[in-house]
């Protein structure tokens, strides 16, 4: 707030009659003077440091620039120069562009050919099962053939063996002559059908052929005899048991 005119008054004319300390106050200004000399030295010695450093990083620049010129010369020099493996590089290049092709080409073919002969070998599989089956039935009607001739020869040597019994008009296989066309009809067409399969089998055949051949009858005992030996039948096996090992090699 403002002072009246009679406190100013008495406030000047105390600070007029006061004394003085001249030289406190000499001292201090003294004082005051060489801080603030003290204070411009250092400010001037730091201009001048920062204008050294100034003149360090203008040389710097310049240096840095003029290399990075050099160098730019020096990369449009070698841009502007062929290589020397450069013609070589790009034949070998071409040259992989091919063989590449070809080696998809020979892939997708090697893989289509591993397929057609996977199905080649199902198909081969699949025949060879049937012919298989085919075999099997060939040897089973063979075999029932084969029964049905024995069955009939041991029933005509029983009556051939028995007093009473005449000799029958018509014994196809046991007697000499026309008779036995019948038993070697049925036998080659055995043989036939068999061949037909296109594998080989041991075909059964009577023994009761050579007794036709030569025109006597066989007994019980002969007949045993033969087969004892193996001349009788060859083969006398039913199809299911040693014959499927073998068929399954086939």
């Amino acid at each position: 707030m403002l002072l009246n005119g009679k406190e100013l008054q008495s406030l000047c004319q105390g600070a007029v009659a006061g004394q003085l300390d001249m030289a406190a106050a000499e001292k201090s200004l003294r004082t005051e003077l060489n801080a603030a000399q003290e204070e411009v030295t250092s400010l001037q010695q730091e201009v001048q440091e920062l204008g050294l450093q100034q003149e360090d990083l203008y040389a710097a620049v310049d240096r840095r620039a003029g290399e990075a010129a050099r160098i730019q010369r020096q990369v449009t020099v070698m841009a502007a120069v062929r290589p020397t493996h450069q013609d070589e590089y790009e034949t070998l290049q071409a040259e992989l562009v091919r063989l590449f092709t070809i080696y998809q080409s020979r892939s997708r073919n090697l893989d289509w050919l591993e397929s057609q002969l996977e199905a080649r070998h199902k198909a081969e599989a699949k025949q060879a099962a049937a012919a298989n089956r085919k075999l099997r039935q060939v040897q089973q009607k063979l075999w029932e053939q084969e029964q049905q001739q024995l069955m009939a020869s041991e029933a005509e040597e029983g009556d051939l063996d028995s007093p009473s019994a005449g000799m029958p008009a018509h014994a196809p296989g046991l007697l000499a002559g026309d008779d036995s066309s019948g038993a070697s009809t049925l036998g080659e067409s055995s043989e036939d059908e068999a061949s037909r399969v296109g594998s080989p089998l041991l075909t059964a055949r009577p023994a009761s052929r050579a007794s036709a051949a030569s025109g006597r009858p066989v007994t019980a005992s002969q007949h045993l005899q033969r087969l004892a030996s193996g001349q009788g039948l060859r083969t006398l096996h039913r199809p299911g048991g040693d014959d499927e090992d073998e068929d399954d090699s086939f």
